[in-house]
């Protein structure tokens, strides 16, 4: 007979990046994300990104990491979730760079392609989620 005691994880929807919630006992505990073929944990309340998998196992890999680092103490459930976040429309010499991205070797590779939308008279409406 399984056991109903021990915590689980489940997931809630993807926000705009991409970012899953992880919930624990319905407590929001971290998000998990993929990002270059990585699964990435990151636990609530914290900007600390871990590498955790990779492959198709990956996103219960990471989720599983935010379990033993609770069940470790080292972090702690919020109470409620955050609001999806929304990419914001970037600035500066390569708008369309997601943050992470945004490194000198990538700008030539995103002015050109920010010269390519002008030439096409279009404009994105915000910042391409994992452009670069």
């Amino acid at each position: 007979m399984p056991d109903t005691t021990a915590p689980r994880h489940t997931f809630g929807p993807p926000d705009t990046e991409c970012r899953y919630l992880v919930l624990l006992n319905a407590q929001f505990i971290g998000h998990v994300f993929r990002w270059h073929r990585a699964w990435i944990a990151t636990p609530a309340g914290l900007e600390t990104e871990v590498r955790v998998s990779a492959g198709s196992t990956g996103k219960d890999a990471a989720a599983r990491y935010h379990c033993d680092e609770f069940n470790a103490g080292r972090i702690a459930p919020h109470q409620e979730a955050p609001k999806a976040s929304h990419a914001e429309k970037g600035s500066g010499p390569a708008p369309l760079l997601h943050p992470r991205m945004d490194k000198p070797h990538n700008r030539p590779a995103a002015l050109t392609a920010v010269r390519g939308l002008s030439d096409l008279q279009w404009t994105p409406p915000r910042r391409i989620p994992r452009s670069g």
